[in-house]
Formats: C-alpha cells, structure tokens, sequence
C-alpha cells in the first residue's frame, strides 16, 4: 500500500480489518484530545483517517504529512477538506510554532530510534508553546508477554488473536520502540507527559510542549 497505486487503498482498508476496529477508536482518542486546537498536523497519515477524525471535532486547520505518494492521493480523495503534503516526519517543512497539535498514530515503531527522535524534536519545533502530541502504537503487551492467561485480562478474547498477529508481521523497528522509557524521552525532547495508556493492542501517549 505504501508502494503501489493499485493497492493502496485495499491497504488502507485491510489494515483497519486486520486491527478489528480499535484503531478507529484510537484515532478519535487522538482526536479529541485535539478539541480545541485550532491547527493541527497528522504525522504519518497514510490514509488520512486520524486527520479526518481530528477534522470532525471542529478543528478547522488540518494538514497530513507522510512518505507514501500514493497514501496521500488516496486521502486526498477521501477527504478534500483537508490538506496533504508529500514529506518526512523528521523535516515536515512547516515553520516555527505551526500547529497547535500533531498527531502521529502508528509513526515511531516504524522508525529506526535516531529518526524518532529527530521527529520529536521536530514536532516540538513546529508546536506552538502548550501545543499538544497524541501518539497512538502497538502495544508492548503482545510482544512482551508470555503468559496466556495475562494476555487474555489485558485483551480478552482478542489476546491471542494479536499476539499471534505481532509475531507474524514483520515490523524491523519495533522492538527498539518498545525499549524506549517514554517519560524520560518525552521531557529530553521538551514534553511533559500528560498520560500513558499501555493498552491491548494499541498503546496511547499524551503529551504537551513545554516552553523553555
């Protein structure tokens, strides 16, 4: 999907079938933790689904950034209200102080540790002074976890189902992510951590930029 034209919207579609509707209910935790803003900026949108949630809550400066082309015709169709532009989470283009939020939803675990931090700091970079960061991953849990029975209280029937999930799917950087002590990552960028939610499967963080 992130390659070819002709499948790319079959991906975005099977993605969100694969993840059986929780990463729907992410995205509008995402979102609203955005209510009020009045720019924000999806990071990594691929199909533009977070921006289009964070638009419906009222936020009426939406943008979404991301490296797939073709990702970004698609939800340029999809959501014409919204602007999409071809870049890198790590050099998104956009001047100091931007946005009042970003948000990236699926974005780090795909990043080799040095490029995540690189776009931490340039998320802070173009937020605006309180602005906020919503992040949205894959949860530490079905990696990390071994024992069934804990796996099934943290996930309940779907446990095993995304546990299985997580070993099948080839994701290179995943568990660099998944190393990283978010707190202390979060406030050497300049963000003070507002709430970690380890869930099962996604894991969500909020965060705000603090001022120097």
């Amino acid at each position: 999907g992130n390659y070819s034209n002709s499948i790319t919207r079959g991906y975005i579609k099977g993605f969100d079938v694969m993840m059986l509707g929780t990463l729907d209910v992410s995205r509008a935790h995402l979102a609203n933790f955005m209510k009020g803003q009045t720019s924000v900026l999806d990071a990594g949108c691929a199909g533009g689904k977070t921006a289009a949630a964070i638009k419906a809550t009222g936020v009426e400066d939406v943008w979404g950034i991301d490296v797939s082309p073709y990702l970004l015709q698609t939800a340029a169709v999809d959501n014409p209200n919204i602007q999409f532009v071809h870049a890198r989470a790590e050099n998104t283009g956009f001047g100091d102080e931007r946005f009042g939020g970003v948000a990236a939803c699926f974005l780090f675990h795909e990043m080799p540790p040095k490029y995540a931090s690189q776009a931490l700091t340039e998320f802070y970079r173009i937020l605006k002074p309180g602005g906020r960061l919503a992040i949205a991953e894959p949860s530490p849990i079905q990696l990390l976890e071994k024992n069934p029975i804990k796996l099934m209280r943290a996930g309940g029937k779907s446990a095993l189902y995304f546990k299985a999930l997580a070993h099948l799917v080839h994701e290179p950087f995943v568990n660099a992510w998944h190393k990283i002590e978010i707190k202390p990552w979060l406030e050497q960028h300049g963000f003070r951590l507002i709430k970690d939610d380890v869930g099962y499967p996604i894991r969500e963080i909020f965060a705000e930029k603090v001022s120097p």
